[in-house]
């Protein structure tokens, strides 16, 4: 990890945060955590570390710190949502009447037998 000291700080304070544990918390300890989240990116470990930090983990006691595997999870999720992101839609180009690419979807969720606005003409003073 190249941030590896950004993601220690990190996890030192979250630790820190949970006073009801503070006595047990050691170097050894906030290295074991690094060690789980090593392979996430920096921003989804410290994002991860201040949302168990303001309480927003569903499920979570707010009264103790999550578990090495715990926080590992909730970056690893935090991580994979901002690389699909980041890589976003492809507009996909296919012949009209083909079946889409596996694995696509028509733009604005249609179908390939939605057939566009009515031909039907619109006539002042109408309200339809």
């Amino acid at each position: 990890m190249r941030d590896q000291g950004k993601a220690l700080e990190a996890i030192a304070t979250m630790l820190a945060g949970f006073p009801s544990s503070n006595s047990a918390i050691t170097e050894a300890t906030a290295m074991a955590y690094l060690r789980a989240v090593d392979h996430c990116p920096v921003l989804a470990i410290e994002a991860a570390c201040t949302a168990f930090l303001r309480g927003q983990v569903r499920g979570h006691n707010p009264d103790f710190p999550p578990t090495a595997p715990r926080l590992a999870s909730l970056a690893d999720a935090l991580g994979e949502a901002a690389r699909a992101l980041a890589h976003g839609p492809r507009l996909v180009r296919y012949p009209i009447g083909a079946a889409p690419p596996a694995g696509t979807v028509a733009l604005g969720g249609r179908t390939d037998d939605w057939r566009g606005p009515s031909r039907t003409r619109l006539i002042a003073g109408s309200t339809s």
